[in-house]
């Protein structure tokens, strides 16, 4: 098999000698930029990653001649540029198949079909053994020393590839057996760049920075691109998590933020809003057939409620300050939000439902948003940046007895209640990036659910208590994710371009 492979790694190598010039290598434009979140939530997504695209023949730098250099030379000049940069794009396309076994879990028969059938072959294997049999190509006396010593390496990585492909050598091995042959082949083909700059009155150095900025590109389109997961956890085996109920968010989906409902499972998608302006935050009413929400349809913040299908949007609140984040209380008499409108700073206010009497919660005047009320209508949740960072706090529901819940020195943002009241769930950075945490209210133990370099943030609970519903930016975009409360299992239940947030459970 080695002599083989090694015979026809040669032959393949000489493909682009009298071939025509090859089309540019055409790339996916990125995504537009997501469409920026209007309260305080991490906004800065990866940057997206580059569709894969066919090989292309190696495209050598173009040698254009400032002195009078007959066609048949420059020919040749130009065919053994191709030749020497295909052995070089070719080792290292090999070692890059074993570093993508090792780092991205690329199955190794993957990697050697990509090999052969990226790497290796070519359309015109006949036209290249007939060149190389008759002789046509010339190489300058100059170049000799260079080329004998890229043929010395080629024919060290065929041997290497022979052996991986024989099971004798691991990724590894291959790995670390091709580094110093590429660091052979870079040299030889520096070296002959020069000589090629001199013969063609051209600065070597300069025909090596830009051969070197084709390579990566090349050699990381021949390998498919990892499709992540929008959701990370330990199983992402979607029958260990329950689909059940209705949930509301928001998406840009149809070109700006809109407040969408859907089943647990992605089906049944419904656009409940249609405006040019955003529509935020949906918070279900406690027998689910109303949504609060905030919009800045009217020029500013304001509240604003409508019926489950909805129909019938009414506007609650009307000030000239902003108007953010309505939560219900447990018997649907009262919304919670949080407004600047007392001073520059947020803090906590309390209407009827309807819209009436106004008045603020804060006997301490510690400030604060994003409230949540307890299950039995006595506390509320909230967020607070009283201290030297933003912390979760509970006070009653009258405003009184505010309390510090955890004293961290990173951010806690978003608390939501448990349906039975004994847990809180928030997300944190205080592990480096924001991810989601579990805390019981009676000694504030606390619990990481997530995992992952990504960030998950906006958790809200099921009505069973017994999963967790969160936003997740692992893939690029924002993405909706259900998983249970005992970190196993995960469903990722919205998959598309767009940005899909701020996730809340029917009760």
């Amino acid at each position: 098999m080695k002599k083989i492979v090694s015979f026809s790694l040669l032959f393949y190598l000489l493909l682009a000698t009298r071939c025509a010039q090859p089309a540019p290598i055409e790339t996916t434009p990125p995504p537009p930029s997501a469409t920026p979140l209007p309260s305080v939530i991490p906004t800065d997504t990866p940057p997206p990653t580059q569709t894969s695209s066919p090989t292309r023949t190696p495209v050598p730098t173009p040698l254009l001649s400032k002195t009078p250099l007959s066609a048949d030379f420059m020919d040749q000049l130009h065919a053994f540029y191709v030749i020497m940069f295909a052995i070089q794009l070719h080792t290292e396309i090999v070692s890059e198949a074993a570093d993508r076994v090792l780092s991205e879990g690329l199955p190794v028969e993957d990697a050697f079909t990509i090999i052969r059938e990226k790497g290796l072959s070519t359309e015109r294997l006949d036209s290249a053994m007939q060149i190389l049999a008759n002789q046509q190509i010339t190489v300058p006396e100059d170049l000799s020393a260079e080329l004998t010593t890229l043929w010395q390496a080629h024919a060290t990585a065929t041997d290497v590839l022979s052996r991986w492909m024989d099971g004798e050598i691991q990724p590894d091995e291959v790995i670390t057996e091709l580094k110093p042959v590429l660091a052979t082949v870079e040299t030889a083909i520096g070296s002959a760049e020069g000589t090629i700059g001199k013969l063609v009155d051209q600065n070597g150095k300069v025909l090596t920075e830009a051969r070197q900025g084709q390579l990566s590109a090349q050699v990381n389109q021949v390998f498919p691109t990892p499709v992540l997961e929008a959701c990370a956890g330990e199983s992402l085996n979607e029958g260990n998590v329950s689909r059940r109920g209705r949930v509301a968010f928001v998406s840009d989906r149809d070109g700006n933020a809109e407040i969408y409902t859907m089943n647990a499972d992605g089906t049944g998608l419904t656009r409940l809003t249609k405006n040019s302006a955003g529509d935020y935050a949906p918070a279900w009413s406690p027998d689910g057939k109303r949504i609060a929400f905030y919009s800045q349809r009217d020029g500013n913040a304001e509240i604003y409620v409508m019926n489950a299908d909805g129909s019938n949007v009414t506007r609650l609140t009307i000030h000239s300050k902003d108007d953010f984040d309505p939560t219900w209380s447990p018997d649907g008499t009262h919304i919670a939000f949080h407004s600047h409108r007392a001073s520059e700073n947020p803090a906590i206010f309390v209407m009827n439902s309807d819209g009436s009497q106004v008045s603020k919660l804060d006997s301490k005047n510690v400030g604060g948003w994003s409230p949540d009320w307890s299950p039995d209508g006595s506390q509320i949740l909230f967020n607070s940046a009283y201290g030297l960072s933003r912390d979760i706090w509970i006070m009653n529901a009258d405003g009184s007895g505010q309390i510090n819940l955890t004293h961290n020195s990173e951010d806690d943002w978003w608390p939501a209640w448990s349906p039975d009241g004994e847990r809180i769930v928030f997300h944190s950075d205080r592990d480096g990036n924001f991810e989601i945490y579990l805390m019981t209210i009676l000694n504030q133990e606390i619990t990481r659910l997530t995992d992952d370099p990504a960030s998950e943030y906006d958790p809200d609970w099921s009505p069973d208590g017994t999963r967790i519903a969160y936003t997740s930016d692992r893939s690029g975009n924002r993405e909706i994710c259900i998983k249970n409360i005992d970190g196993k299992g995960v469903f990722n239940v919205t998959n598309n371009q767009a940005n899909d947030w701020a996730v809340a459970w029917r009760p």
